[in-house]
């Protein structure tokens, strides 16, 4: 479904919406499905169905505006530079490893 589904690309949906925008004057109709707060059954982050979390909305502007302060306040990085921990898997999900650390930092510098 995805183009390298086992690599990290934080820009994975950003180019897919871009390529809809270059290639259909309709993309904005076809960019729904690819935005964070959307469901479906390739993507339940949210869950699905008549149990698709009704704070969504709230919760991915709220998770967007934390992750800012982190990068912007503290220097973060993983305990063991450039390895990423094996996964958890659950059956057929997958989640980052619980277990695996990452470590912050308050930099001396006013930002």
């Amino acid at each position: 479904m995805y183009e390298s589904p086992d690599h990290f690309d934080g820009f994975r949906f950003s180019r897919m919406r871009e390529r809809l925008a270059e290639g259909d004057g309709d993309a904005k109709i076809h960019e729904k499905p690819l935005r964070f707060t959307s469901t479906g059954v390739d993507y339940l982050a949210f869950g699905g169905g008549r149990h698709t979390c009704l704070g969504r909305f709230l919760a991915a502007p709220e998770l967007k505006c934390m992750l800012a302060y982190l990068i912007l306040h503290y220097d973060v990085r993983a305990e063991t530079e450039g390895v990423r921990p094996p996964d958890d898997w659950f059956g057929p999900i997958s989640t980052p490893s619980r277990s695996a650390r990452i470590l912050f930092r308050k930099p001396n510098v006013a930002v």
